[in-house]
């Protein structure tokens, strides 16, 4: 903690940084107790003169010190300056608490009743995590320790867990984040009317959100050859299943469909998954959306000359529940991009060209494909993202 004593800098816009003088009240850490004076690098008039601050900087090459972008540097009037201060001042004269906490999440919330252990050389202390996830130990010894979490039908998740060991230092409050799978599985068949199964088709699960929580879960799997599909690891609660079911994303060709096959959503049946537990042979029928229509887009410059490794893309729009996705390769050397729908469902497509760099991205407008038979063909003229995009029509 300092006060800064030299004169503000020149109001003539050529002094963009410079050195303040800084007279040291009450040194914490990275200072011998007798310093007096240092100096701290600013910009402009950000360390202002008779102010005080906590300052949270680092040591550079030529001496002087310079406030971390993200750090703590603060006036000490400031609430969370006020905080910091005391914490400090506790840690300085043996008072502060030392703690460590351990988070634990399964795929998309938190898990509750998980038993944490935490081992060091000399002894080991056992909790539960509360309904938030987390395992608070308050009073521990400083020192390294390991941490283990268990409960039953759930394992931890090696790939996402980054280390289950943890350095906690005196007076500090460090945390842990631990994932973990809960033991659940749905498996089911995807057919359409006549009774064919569906192969290759991306299916979800999309957890009915509770209103106290925003953070529904979401899990996806695709039909095999057979038209069969199968979920694991997913979290115990109610689901909707279905295709398409994000609004941000679309990812089948076909609109959105809830099991056991309603375009409506209010005509869905929610299925529940329970902890532990396995749902089989469920049965997801897709409504028939026509014959396959080809669709056979070009797309050229605004001098009408073709552009090759254009790509197909899908409007994103959670309120066109309706509305399909389509695919396909890049456009060619002719500037063709064909791909294949379905006559009964509605598309709305564009076409685009990375460059070199961000700004030269070009993008068609949007193109409508609304439902009908026969195939589509269309010209779509790319230009620069940054006008403004209008609706075509094929």
């Amino acid at each position: 903690m300092g006060l800064v004593v030299d004169a503000d800098p020149p109001n003539d816009g050529a002094t963009a940084t410079r050195p303040a003088r800084v007279q040291v009240k009450e040194p914490f850490q990275g200072l011998a107790a007798e310093t007096e004076e240092v100096l701290v690098w600013t910009q402009g008039s950000w360390l202002k003169k008779g102010a005080t601050y906590l300052i949270d900087a680092y040591k550079r090459s030529d001496g002087l010190l310079e406030p971390g972008l993200c750090g703590a540097t603060e006036e000490t009037e400031s609430t969370d300056a006020r905080k910091l201060l005391e914490y400090l001042r506790n840690r300085k004269s043996g008072q502060a608490t030392t703690s460590l906490h351990v988070q634990i999440a399964n795929e998309h919330k938190p898990v509750p009743d998980v038993e944490v252990t935490i081992t060091s050389s000399k002894r080991s202390f056992t909790t539960k995590t509360d309904h938030d996830g987390i395992a608070y130990f308050k009073n521990v010894e400083p020192g390294a320790y390991h941490v283990q979490a268990s409960r039953e039908f759930y394992r931890l998740d090696q790939m996402l867990t980054q280390a289950q060991e943890v350095e906690v230092m005196y007076g500090s409050c460090p945390g842990l984040f631990l994932w973990m799978h809960a033991q659940g599985d749905v498996r089911g068949l995807v057919r359409d009317e006549r009774g064919t199964p569906v192969s290759g088709l991306p299916v979800e699960l999309r957890e009915i959100e509770e209103p106290s929580r925003s953070n529904d879960g979401w899990f996806q799997s695709k039909t095999d050859d057979q038209g069969n599909f199968h979920f694991e690891s997913v979290s115990p609660g109610w689901y909707y299943l279905g295709t398409n079911l994000a609004g941000y994303q679309k990812v089948a060709p076909i609109p959105r469909i809830y099991y056991p096959g309603r375009r409506d959503p209010l005509g869905a049946i929610p299925i529940e998954v329970t902890l532990g537990g396995a749902l089989d042979n469920v049965l997801f029928t897709i409504p028939y959306f026509g014959k396959p229509r080809e669709i056979r887009l070009v797309a050229v410059d605004e001098e009408g000359q073709p552009l090759k490794g254009a790509s197909l893309t899908n409007k994103i729009d959670g309120k066109d529940w309706d509305i399909g996705a389509l695919s396909g390769l890049p456009s060619d050397e002719r500037g063709l991009l064909v791909t294949t729908g379905f006559e009964g469902v509605h598309y709305t497509v564009g076409v685009s060209l990375p460059g070199r760099e961000l700004r030269d991205l070009r993008a068609s407008d949007s193109l409508d494909i609304p439902p009908g038979k026969g195939p589509v063909q269309a010209v779509l003229v790319l230009k620069s993202v940054f006008s403004r995009p209008k609706v075509a029509k094929p």
